[in-house]
């Protein structure tokens, strides 16, 4: 389900996510305040400990950062440098 988390990347076996980032988020941010964006960060985050706790058998990690700040992105295109 979309709970207005932005995927960011998978690395290996991990799966990076934020919220805030979205042009909606800046401005639902801005209209309400930060801590209704990172709520929703949260709820996933409780969502995550529910799916923890149905699979006693199974090794799921969970590790959660927050970072606060202007974001900077970018792609690569063509050659890489040396």
């Amino acid at each position: 389900a979309d709970r207005g988390v932005t995927k960011i990347e998978t690395v290996g076996a991990e799966y990076v996510c934020a919220v805030g980032v979205e042009p909606d988020d800046i401005e639902e941010s801005t209209q309400h305040g930060h801590s209704v964006v990172l709520r929703r960060l949260v709820r996933v985050a409780l969502d995550v400990l529910d799916v923890r706790r149905e699979l006693p058998d199974e090794r799921v990690e969970f590790r959660m950062g927050m970072h606060t700040g202007p974001v900077v992105a970018g792609g690569g295109c063509g050659d890489r440098p040396p």
